[in-house]
């Protein structure tokens, strides 16, 4: 493992450097086979470093830009590290690139696919659902983020959720947003799983909706 000994800000500030380059340089990171390298030489902490850097990249890009990340490099990444090239994500990494996919709205049906397709994440004390439901995406791309959710919420076992509130709100969005019904009834027996006090409300406002 590459930097062994340095502290925790060195090394910080090291993978938030990489994920510039990533970004911004002209190098392929892909092509050139240096993040592949960057992935294998460095602990996980370092590489939930750098992916937490990336998200914050991806931010604040424009929506052509994410498209030519894409393009160029990000979904080979995805797609190799899914398989297992050069390592498979640990499951605190998948939680970290569930947030990659809320930031890459113009590919965001690929994204999700990429992410399902993937392990199951450990959200730990992570607020998903408070990041989720700030991006809005449920009511702009409904059946997706209703795969997404979907998911999510599979994934989880028995951690407490502390932003069940701003999950209730993602699926009222979606019940607005007309998401599939056998969905969104799929979402909300994951909910009453999960303890939601509002499930059964929820399903009520679902067999209301108007088509």
């Amino acid at each position: 493992e590459v930097l062994v000994g340095e502290s925790s800000e060195y090394r910080r500030v090291f993978c938030e450097r990489m994920a510039d380059i990533a970004v911004f340089s002209e190098i392929n990171p892909i092509d050139s086979a240096w993040l592949f390298r960057f992935v294998r030489a460095v602990s996980v902490q370092d590489r939930l470093s750098w992916v937490r850097a990336l998200e914050d990249r991806l931010q604040g890009l424009h929506d052509q830009a994410k498209i030519a990340t894409w393009t160029r490099w990000l979904r080979m990444y995805w797609q190799r590290r899914n398989a297992g090239v050069p390592l498979q994500f640990a499951e605190v990494e998948a939680a970290e690139m569930a947030k990659i996919t809320f930031a890459s709205e113009p590919v965001f049906d690929e994204a999700v696919e990429l992410l399902s397709s993937g392990p199951r994440p450990d959200f730990g004390q992570l607020m998903i659902y408070y990041s989720l439901n700030e991006t809005g995406l449920a009511n702009r791309k409904p059946e997706a983020t209703g795969r997404l959710l979907q998911f999510l919420l599979g994934s989880e076992g028995k951690r407490q959720i502390y932003d069940m509130d701003k999950l209730e709100d993602v699926v009222r969005q979606l019940i607005s947003a007309k998401a599939p019904k056998d969905q969104l009834v799929a979402i909300i027996d994951e909910l009453a799983r999960l303890g939601s006090t509002q499930a059964a409300r929820l399903r009520n406002e679902l067999d209301s909706r108007a088509g």
